[in-house]
């Protein structure tokens, strides 16, 4: 008997029934071409997660209006010439064992003006997304065919043949806006307490139930917390919750516009309880979300009672057969998401979304992995990320492979990036690989440092260089001081770091570490030459980091540049003004890294072809080095 049995019971959502208790959360994906239509790598994104065994697929968020588009590769429904787009899309999911509810939304607020060519709407003028400037204050009639255009979007849903539909009511956008104090502050009937202020949402949802009927599915979907700014009080939430029931909702979905994205640094289950407070109101469904990603802990909010069903989001991103894998018992085997939203959340403005724990989401209408025609003896230098993907996907294609690393751990700067406050959810992604590698059957040799000789006696048909880089020194003076620490000796010389610290670099290495110092009892002064810090920090996690390290009283200087170290002392210039850092026991550098050419040079010319990628080729962050590794693998 499994020991999922509450996750794997069936439930139903009004006339749907669902096989098991775990759903797909809707993602914005920017698969959409540019004119909002549903696209191969739709479908084949969707495929695999249907055939991953999801009770529901849900598509990230789906315009009913053209003014309301987030940007322009968001999925549209706002007019017929959509229909056959999503018809295609249904078919190939019900083709894969799966059911598909599309979520309908319009972005009010949020929505992109470079996008639609029209000003953004709002229940206020009161400017809540930067880029899309201050929204123009919504009329009555425009609110009216608002309503209309939720409805039509769910009729061409249910004709496409979707097995039911999502209402966003959550994440600031427009229905979410009006709930909320925060952005509604209109003195007719559609504001003031939450009876006016849900009046809008609540003309949607009657809407759409008459469009599409009564046996038709409709889910509502919205946020609480944040009570302050952008969410609603739990009071006023509970009275929303049991109109929604009233209206028609079938199930309820909770989210939190603020977290819902949450990175690693948030607990797993962050916003279950507020799912747990609706659920103790309605006698509907009320799924829970917010970093699900451990199939124990999923169980146990159904045994309790907590929520209904849960909905996993980023990680379905990295492994799609999740559901799969609980049911057959294969737990071990569940490539893990570790929120560090750089595949995802990072990349939907400009890119496509993508994973580091997986190289293939978002890929799955282009590559295969196939065994190769000519199997080889492949030798990969380097255990970090692109290192262990080359593996990992050469051995797969039925290569056999050697994997080299000087060090005694796998996971190169990887493993270093895990060890700061809050992020040991990226050693779940190197527990992973060591399994995976096991299965594979990789040689994996540790404590081994390849020389030319090394190469030669190994006599591989391709050699790999995924070497990593070194931490780049500046020509200043002091740079060899003995204060003076590499960003990637931190953690191995932290007994030995003193009470007073500078950190010079103010990108995602050097903030961790001066949150993780800080938070162990250092005075910590942080020196950027930028006039920004955490450059090259995912955009949901930045203010999370950013907050803590006010939190710990870190002090950061921007335009300030590192010109020269003493035994003691470090001298800065801000403005054109040199001033001292006094009683410094330590100076962390974390100014960046630049690939190890010599190490290159020695090991590159001893046999064709050799290969140079990950940080070794050009550093980047670990989402490009793996995949370069597993492109490389699949090439090989």
């Amino acid at each position: 008997m499994s020991q999922f049995t509450h996750l794997l019971s069936p439930i139903n959502i009004g006339t749907m029934t669902l096989n098991n208790r775990m759903i797909m959360a809707p993602m914005q994906t920017n698969y959409a071409d540019e004119r909002g239509n549903v696209t191969d790598q739709h479908i084949a994104y969707h495929v695999a997660r249907a055939k991953g065994g999801i009770a529901y697929n849900m598509t990230g968020q789906t315009a009913v209006a053209l003014q309301g588009r987030y940007n322009r590769r968001m999925l549209c429904l706002y007019d017929d010439k959509f229909i056959p787009g999503f018809k295609r899309l249904v078919d190939a999911v019900h083709s894969a064992g799966g059911k598909l509810v599309i979520q309908l939304n319009h972005c009010g607020p949020k929505a992109d003006p470079k996008a639609t060519g029209m000003p953004v709407l709002g229940p206020s003028p009161i400017q809540d997304n930067p880029e899309s400037g201050v929204p123009v204050e919504i009329s009555k009639e425009e609110i009216q065919n608002i309503v209309s255009y939720f409805g039509n979007a769910a009729l061409r849903a249910k004709t496409a043949g979707a097995d039911g539909i999502e209402i966003h009511m959550a994440h600031g956008y427009l229905l979410s806006s009006f709930l909320t104090r925060h952005m509604n502050k209109r003195k007719d009937e559609f504001g003031g307490d939450i009876h006016g202020r849900m009046r809008f949402p609540l003309m949607v949802l009657s809407h759409v139930r008459q469009c599409v009927g009564l046996e038709y599915p409709v889910i509502c979907r919205f946020s609480m917390g944040d009570f302050e700014n952008t969410g609603i009080s739990l009071e006023d939430a509970l009275v929303l919750a049991k109109a929604l029931e009233t209206s028609g909702a079938d199930a309820l979905h909770i989210s939190s516009y603020k977290d819902a994205t949450a990175p690693y640094y948030m607990p797993q289950g962050h916003l279950i309880p507020y799912a747990e407070e609706v659920k103790k109101t309605v006698n509907i469904p009320v799924i829970g979300v917010g970093r699900i990603l451990d199939p124990g802990y999923a169980e146990q909010l159904l045994v309790d009672g907590r929520v209904d069903i849960v909905a996993l989001g980023r990680q379905l991103l990295a492994d799609p057969e999740f559901a799969n894998k609980v049911k057959e018992g294969k737990i071990d085997e569940i490539i893990p998401c570790i929120g560090c939203n750089s595949g995802c959340i990072g990349r939907t403005i400009t890119f496509h979304t993508t994973c580091v724990s997986n190289p293939k989401t978002g890929y799955e209408s282009t590559v295969r992995i196939e065994q190769a025609e000519r199997k080889k003896r492949v030798m990969v230098i380097g255990a970090g990320p692109a290192g262990i993907q080359t593996a990992l996907t050469a051995s797969g294609r039925g290569h056999q492979v050697t994997l080299f690393e000087k060090r005694s751990y796998l996971g190169g700067n990887f493993h270093i990036a895990s060890l700061p406050d809050g992020k040991q959810d990226l050693q779940r992604l190197i527990e992973h690989w060591d399994v995976a590698l096991k299965r594979h059957n990789v040689d994996v040799r540790l404590n081994t440092e390849v020389s030319p000789e090394t190469i030669k006696d190994e006599n591989p048909d391709e050699v790999v260089l995924a070497i990593g880089a070194t931490s780049y020194h500046p020509p200043i003076r002091g740079i060899d001081c003995p204060i003076v620490i590499k960003a990637e000796d931190v953690f191995l010389k932290e007994s030995r770091i003193g009470n007073h610290v500078v950190v010079a670099g103010a990108g995602e290495v050097g903030l961790e570490i001066a949150d993780h110092l800080a938070r162990r009892g250092k005075s910590v002064v942080v020196v950027e030459m930028k006039e920004t810090v955490g450059h090259d920090v995912s955009k949901n996690t930045k203010p999370v980091l950013l907050k803590r390290l006010q939190e710990a009283g870190v002090d950061i200087r921007t335009r300030t540049t590192l010109k020269r170290i003493e035994d003691s002392r470090v001298v800065v210039e801000a403005d054109g003004k040199s001033s001292t850092i006094d009683n410094v026991d330590n100076v962390i550098l974390a100014l960046g890294f630049r690939p190890n050419h010599g190490i290159l040079k020695k090991l590159g010319s001893v046999v064709e072809p050799t290969h140079v990628i990950g940080d070794a080729f050009k550093v980047r962050q670990a989402l490009s080095a793996v995949r370069d590794g597993f492109d490389l693998g699949c090439r090989l």
